[in-house]
């Protein structure tokens, strides 16, 4: 510009108001919690104590209800979901679904026979069901475990058997070509079949067995005498003495009802104990003292 314009040729700079653009914010800090002064009308952030824009505060806060609200909503979505999540209406969907196509046919899990839907004609209380499985297995396991211990005991006689053949030779003829007897210590033996006997596992198993043996057959002479009446001083049977059989072969005790009325009862019982089997008597004897005590009570 000139002085011909009428115009200074110096511009003077008015700095009552500059911007300056280049600073940044204040606050940076990251999920920020506002402080309110309600006498200065200002905000603050909570985390550094910079001062806030308030439309700034209000626009955080806006986007974090909305945050929020979409939180909120998922979670009642997945708690709708596990609500109505059913198990077993999932699997009869399957079903259905493969059976609609009419290509397939269910099997039976027990059998694994095909079958139709609509020949099931009736139902069976679930909780009966399931009691009568757990039952069958177990039975399954019991007989299991009685066979392999049925096993386990012929294998224990047979080795006892050839044991007492051996413990009464001297050897085995034949086998040397000079005609003499091969002693029994040539192929390691009594030492080593004496060794798979006497191990404590078998040694435990086989007393059992003897023990069942010896219940069973005294059982079989008590089963003669059932239902026979008896009064002779030989008897050895009745309620009383029948109850703490069972007792001492792992049932409940006798009950007060089952207790001998007599002397001669409990004399029967008395009779019962000294023919059981000798395992027998210590538990035996628990119930003899009991009926005891009861016909002294009553005297």
């Amino acid at each position: 510009m000139s002085e011909k314009d009428g115009l200074p040729g110096k511009i003077v700079d008015i700095e009552m108001l500059r911007i300056n653009r280049n600073i940044g914010k204040r606050c940076k800090c990251q999920n920020r919690k506002f402080t309110v002064d309600p006498d200065n009308r200002s905000v603050y952030c909570g985390e550094c104590g910079a001062l806030v824009d308030p439309f700034e505060a209000i626009y955080d806060v806006a986007i974090s209800c909305e945050r929020l609200k979409r939180e909120t909503e998922n979670l009642l979505e997945q708690r709708r979901q596990i609500a109505n999540y059913k198990p077993h209406l999932i699997v009869f969907k399957n079903l259905e679904s493969q059976y609609r196509s009419k290509k397939y046919l269910p099997c039976c899990p027990e059998c694994g026979e095909a079958f139709f839907f609509e020949h099931i004609s009736s139902w069976v209380n679930r909780e009966l069901e399931e009691q009568r499985r757990e039952k069958a297995k177990a039975q399954g396991k019991q007989k299991e475990r009685a066979e392999l211990e049925a096993s386990a005991v012929a294998m224990m006689l047979a080795i006892e058997g050839v044991l007492a053949i051996i413990r009464e030779s001297d050897g085995v003829a034949g086998w040397n070509l000079n005609g003499e007897i091969a002693p029994w210590s040539k192929f390691g033996y009594p030492e080593e079949l004496d060794a798979a006997i006497d191990n404590q596992a078998g040694m435990e198993l086989l007393a059992h067995f003897r023990q069942v043996e010896t219940e069973r057959d005294w059982l079989r002479e008590r089963a003669k005498k059932a239902g026979s009446c008896m009064f002779s001083e030989e008897r050895d049977v009745g309620v009383s003495s029948n109850a703490m059989v069972e007792y001492a072969l792992g049932g409940p005790e006798p009950s007060s009802n089952q207790y001998p009325s007599d002397r001669w009862d409990l004399a029967a019982c008395e009779r019962c104990r000294d023919g059981a089997p000798e395992h027998l008597h210590m538990k035996m004897d628990e119930v003899l003292e009991k009926y005891r005590q009861a016909l002294q009570q009553r005297r």
